[in-house]
């Protein structure tokens, strides 16, 4: 019954790629519009959930203001979704300095984190394109054929997030040489932190990665640029590896931290808000 349910899941996948590459590239965005005052109107948690956090950010925003904010970043997200997709296919400008080309380019492995914006996947795509040794943390459900497997075709590597050891996977990777991605703005309860002038908690995995393997850390994010296309930035972060200390690994996410308030408050459309984000 599993398999038989998996099999129907992996066509709807396979049609819904076929879809996609029909459909041109310009038409996405009314497509995800629609589908998220659709989402939206029906899901009534995450359109409250999404409300209450930006209320917790912008508490100066108007409910109007809330609540057309709540729709764009999840028009935002869902045609982000959409793009993931057709990784291989994207077109995205790159930007980074010359003193982290180098460092992308001298073959040491490297740890980069970033934050759930626009199209999740930019970051290790763009990461992918100018190293060639790209690796992210992700989970593929088994439904998703491997022919049709977005980050095999765009040559991205990934470590399954549900796996036991997940962590000594991205650290044997790193050690390789591999420049590995991870989302920081999720809630865990690894490190006490300060968002938006609210104590939560947050995952210490970029600090830790970077202190036991002993390399630098960056920090990168994608965002739709004002002339409508995907953009990526890197930027060097920590020019030291982490300590292995936990009062290390809690100052340095608070550095990353107050780096995605500012991004945030920059492309405010563009992050996911209806993450249960301020869990204590």
């Amino acid at each position: 019954m599993r398999d038989g349910r998996i099999s129907i899941q992996q066509h709807l996948v396979v049609f819904l790629l076929r879809f996609l590459t029909c459909l041109p590239r310009r038409t996405r965005p009314y497509l995800a519009g629609g589908l998220a005052r659709l989402i939206l109107a029906m899901a009534r948690r995450t359109r409250t959930r999404a409300a209450g956090n930006v209320n917790k950010a912008l508490p100066n925003l108007s409910s109007e203001q809330v609540k057309r904010l709540c729709f764009r970043s999840y028009a935002t997200i869902i045609r982000g979704l959409l793009d993931c997709l057709d990784l291989n296919n994207l077109e995205i400008e790159i930007y980074c300095d010359e003193s982290v080309r180098q460092q992308l380019n001298g073959g040491r492995g490297l740890c980069v984190a970033t934050l759930h914006t626009c199209c999740y996947e930019l970051v290790p795509l763009a990461l992918q394109r100018l190293t060639g040794r790209s690796v992210t943390l992700t989970h593929m459900p088994a439904f998703i054929p491997s022919a049709h497997n977005p980050y095999q075709r765009a040559g991205i590597d990934y470590v399954e997030k549900k796996q036991d050891g997940a962590f000594v996977r991205l650290l044997q990777h790193i050690q390789q040489g591999a420049v590995v991605s991870l989302h920081a703005d999720l809630f865990a309860r690894d490190v006490n932190v300060n968002f938006f002038g609210r104590q939560t908690t947050a995952p210490a995995g970029p600090a830790m990665l970077s202190a036991f393997a002993g390399t630098p850390m960056l920090l990168a994010y994608g965002c739709i640029g004002d002339n409508g296309r995907y953009q990526v930035y890197i930027e060097s972060f920590m020019t030291e590896p982490v300590a292995r200390t936990k009062q290390a690994y809690t100052e340095a996410i608070q550095l990353l931290y107050d780096r995605f308030e500012r991004i945030i408050l920059r492309y405010p459309e563009q992050w996911y808000w209806s993450f249960n984000r301020w869990r204590t």
